[in-house]
């Protein structure tokens, strides 16, 4: 019988070990890779919130990023929600699939800084155009920015931070203008308000609508006024304006000049001139009547030349035909602003306040 001398014994106990350590970290790790990566996707979608309705309008703005209206029907509201639809879970492909359907989706609420004014040497670099009405509401940060070097030109926002002298920052996410440049890497002071901002990470479909509640178990619930029920369904537009004129032929020429210039689709939206009358609808609803003047806003945004009639928004000032290039989120007009501005040096972008509920 042959026998291992101590110090051999010693090296292949050493190298037995050497192996199975090796054979079992790479497992080890990554099972606990997987288990972090497993508890981390859990987390995350336990933060999102759940609700279920019915999609009544779904926008056209610039590839990836889109907005969807929802109805909720138990909560009498309709909600407005950003989504990229590169990353909505599961993917879709036709966005057209997405109306007049019920679908449950997951989603974010946050308050994100959007930016109202840019302030550098004591005077607005945004241009008088791009700034709405200051109110209540807006804070300021004053520091270096940084991240506006150049003009967006793709459609997504990119990330303009402000660094203060405590080191310090704050970031927002915004589409940079040509007169913003001038601030990059220079003290400015940031005028913003913390808006909500509702984003879909998640939309299965359904065709089924929801089930109706049994009233004898319910609470009832309170009568909302005519008042109440009307303000639920008024959203916030952003226009992007050329011209205004008391003249309707002047307005006319210049939508059709714009249309060509900017290459844009010029849509009257089935409204024609009557010198007593202003616009008159020409299309036939659906309920098989045509209805008074609709301004433009009602799920309709988007990038043409259409002419629009003041009296019907509470934010402008009567008497006027405007010559309307884009309407939609602020921040998504801003690239068309700057080709407009091309051509027409005092467009400007304007916020008002329109009504989306039913017509009839």
């Amino acid at each position: 019988m042959t026998y291992l001398s101590k110090n051999t014994l010693f090296v292949l106990i050493t190298l037995t070990s050497f192996i199975i350590a090796c054979d079992l970290n790479p497992a080890t790790e990554e099972n606990t890779n997987e288990e972090a990566t497993t508890e981390a996707t859990q987390v995350a979608e336990d933060d999102l919130i759940t609700g279920y309705g019915f999609i009544t309008y779904v926008s056209d703005v610039p590839y990836p990023m889109h907005t969807l209206t929802m109805e909720f029907s138990e909560r009498k509201m309709m909600q407005t929600f950003n989504f990229n639809i590169t990353e909505l879970e599961p993917a879709i492909e036709d966005l057209s699939k997405l109306n007049n359907r019920y679908a449950t989706i997951k989603y974010t609420s946050d308050l994100e800084p959007k930016i109202q004014n840019v302030i550098l040497n004591g005077e607005s670099i945004l241009g008088e155009e791009e700034i709405p009405e200051q109110e209540d509401n807006w804070e300021s940060i004053t520091g270096t920015m940084s991240g506006a070097e150049q003009t967006t030109s793709g459609d997504l926002p990119v990330s303009v931070k402000i660094t203060q002298d405590n080191g310090s920052s704050h970031t927002f996410q915004y589409f940079v203008s040509p007169q913003m440049t001038a601030g990059n890497r220079k003290e400015v002071t940031i005028w913003y308000v913390n808006q909500p901002v509702h984003t879909i990470k998640m939309l299965v479909l359904s065709d089924e609508p929801p089930q109706e509640k049994n009233e004898e178990t319910e609470a009832p619930l309170e009568t909302p006024t005519e008042e109440d029920l009307y303000d639920q369904f008024m959203v916030t537009e952003s226009f992007l304006i050329l011209q205004a004129s008391k003249d309707y032929t002047s307005a006319l020429k210049t939508a059709k000049e714009a249309a060509i210039m900017m290459s844009n689709k010029l849509d009257l939206r089935g409204y024609i001139y009557e010198p007593q009358e202003g616009l008159t609808d020409t299309t036939i609803c659906g309920c098989g009547e045509t209805h008074d003047y609709i301004p433009r806003g009602r799920y309709d945004g988007g990038d043409y030349v259409s002419i629009e009639h003041t009296d019907s928004y509470e934010e402008f000032t009567n008497g006027y035909y405007i010559v309307v290039a884009g309407s939609g989120e602020r921040n998504s007009l801003r690239p068309l602003l700057a080709k407009a501005q091309i051509h027409y040096p005092d467009a400007y972008l304007k916020d008002a306040q329109v009504y989306v509920g039913c017509m009839h």
